[in-house]
């Protein structure tokens, strides 16, 4: 029980963390959703065309995951320990990264920023004046490609923890999946705010800058207090 426990929590965390605190998916889906609104798109469609990008992105993602499990299973154990440790650390070293830059975010300066390349960017600005579904679709198939770099240490922590649980190929896919619920729960519910003009392009950029310091402090948390377990092998005595 106590592993399952572990495996739904970490997944929910990390995976709403993920979706919540990654730039790049907030970027793309603003572009998005700013034409289609520009554009006068029914709500219909609007909400046709942002479940479609999550879709594609969800896509994409998925089987980023599944690859990085499938890669740390094929690891031998000596190295495999080292890598836990090795995440851990890294981990406990970005959540220090996350502190910094929440401290100058309050101060009005910008700390590390990841974001999508110049060169990306033109290629998503191109798609989206498609807004069509399959361009909606193709647009979050690309951009779950080139934000993986955004996306920092979550996805690939959860694929370490998943591997040392030790799980059969459908379970490994059910927690992967659990990952994805709440990695692109975010992304579903600004499709519905924007859709049902709950919310505005502006208004939510500018809350967004707001309180992307508080963001940076619990992804400090999250990322510190997992780390720690890694490094001390607490998560590995849960999962077993």
């Amino acid at each position: 029980m106590s592993k399952v426990i572990t495996l739904l929590t970490s997944g929910a965390l990390l995976g709403l963390s993920d979706g919540v605190l990654n730039p790049c998916t907030w970027a793309v889906i603003f572009i998005l959703l700013s034409y289609l609104i520009s554009r006068g798109v029914s709500r219909k469609r609007t909400i046709c065309c942002g479940i479609s990008f999550i879709a594609g992105l969800f896509l994409i993602y998925f089987l980023f995951l599944l690859g990085l499990v499938y890669a740390f299973f094929k690891i031998p154990q000596t190295y495999s320990d080292l890598i836990t440790y090795s995440l851990g650390g890294i981990l406990i070293g970005l959540s220090i990264l996350q502190f910094r830059d929440a401290y100058l975010w309050k101060k009005g300066k910008k700390g590390v920023v990841l974001k999508i390349t110049e060169k990306d960017f033109k290629r998503i600005h191109k798609i989206a004046s498609a807004g069509t579904i399959l361009a909606s679709f193709a647009l979050g198939f690309f951009t779950g490609g080139a934000e993986i770099p955004c996306a920092g240490i979550y996805p690939v922590a959860y694929a370490k923890i998943v591997t040392l649980a030790f799980l059969s190929p459908l379970k490994i896919i059910f927690y992967i999946g659990w990952y994805m619920l709440f990695f692109i729960l975010p992304c579903l519910i600004l499709v519905l705010a924007f859709a049902y003009g709950i919310a505005e392009t502006k208004k939510w950029k500018e809350w967004w800058e707001k309180h992307r310091g508080d963001m940076k402090i619990i992804t400090g948390v999250i990322m510190l207090i997992l780390g720690i377990t890694l490094v001390t092998g607490i998560f590995s005595s849960l999962v077993a």
